[in-house]
């Protein structure tokens, strides 16, 4: 059965498949073997300034710095977008709405499909001569970077996953001691410093952390141009989609309620309208011909099953 944290559609997709499952005779094959798919795409996010709460007294700001940070480490992976408001006059114009997202290069008022917010709770070098850093108990010259981060779902401000990132490194005892008060922050000296390569350790884990929480994204079928004669499927070859491909075309699953309770109890594949064949294929979408019926924006895709040849 679909969980219930699965995007609607996609709990119509598998309540189709599973309805009808029985329905197919021995020997059969069918096209829906090919879904659900898994997109390859590149979610979008957006990355709060983290809150500072390490106690550090210096020049740097460690929630800001440490987000920023994290942004351009997301951005090399190549696996997401970074979504941030643009920056006019230095002042970001999101924070007319309550929120401080960092800036990411030629992006704009983008929408981001995830949100990571975190803070800073350590961010120390024991013994060091600046006065920077509150006391700890680690060695002289051992430092320590924590965040705490979490991964929102922008839309439902539901919670993905939340965790902690540590780091730690020390200065090797022939080295003498580093004054960070003449560094900057994310430069050469400060990334070859202790506090630099503990920063760098729970940001790679924090980076991790981040990806792993961030849901794969499944393919969706979906209408998303009609016309009078023809139509546009919302994925093509990242969805394995076929010329010669035949949909059922449905309204919205239905959910019923307990009229007690208001738990949802059930849910029922949407009434059947039409029905398309693929007629070409580009990489992210296809165009299909309607074949009886009628059909809209937004309706939900049900593959038909065929027999082998």
């Amino acid at each position: 059965m679909p969980s219930n944290d699965m995007p609607r559609g996609l709990q119509n997709f598998f309540l189709i498949c599973a309805s009808t499952a029985f329905l197919l005779p021995s020997g059969c094959a069918t096209s829906r073997a090919r879904w659900p798919v898994k997109l390859d795409s590149r979610p979008a996010v957006s990355i709060e300034t983290f809150e500072d709460h390490s106690g550090f007294r210096g020049k740097w700001k460690p929630g800001e710095d440490m987000a920023r940070l994290a942004a351009d480490a997301l951005r090399k992976t190549d696996r997401v977008e970074v979504h941030v408001p643009e920056v006019r006059a230095g002042v970001e114009k999101i924070l007319d709405q309550g929120k401080n997202l960092l800036l990411n290069d030629g992006a704009s008022d983008s929408y981001a499909q995830y949100v990571i917010s975190g803070s800073v709770t350590e961010f120390s070098v024991a013994g060091d001569s600046s006065g920077w850093f509150a006391v700890s108990r680690a060695r002289p010259g051992r430092a320590q970077v924590e965040i705490e981060l979490v991964v929102s779902d922008s839309k439902s401000g539901s919670v993905l996953s939340s965790f902690r990132a540590k780091g730690a490194a020390s200065t090797p005892r022939r080295q003498a001691d580093i004054s960070y008060k003449n560094m900057t922050f994310g430069g050469k000296a400060f990334s070859d410093s202790p506090l630099g390569r503990a920063a760098e350790q729970a940001l790679r884990r924090g980076v991790r952390g981040i990806l792993r929480g961030i849901p794969a994204e499944y393919w969706q079928p979906r209408i998303a141009e009609a016309g009078t004669d023809t139509v546009i499927i919302n994925g093509g070859e990242n969805a394995r989609v076929r010329k010669y491909d035949e949909f059922i075309v449905r309204e919205e699953s239905r959910e019923i309620t307990d009229p007690v309770s208001g738990r949802v109890i059930e849910t029922i594949a949407g009434r059947q309208t039409g029905r398309i064949r693929v007629t070409q294929v580009n990489r992210a979408s296809a165009h299909a011909r309607i074949l009886e019926g009628f059909v809209r924006r937004g309706q939900v895709l049900e593959p038909v099953r065929r027999e082998k040849k």
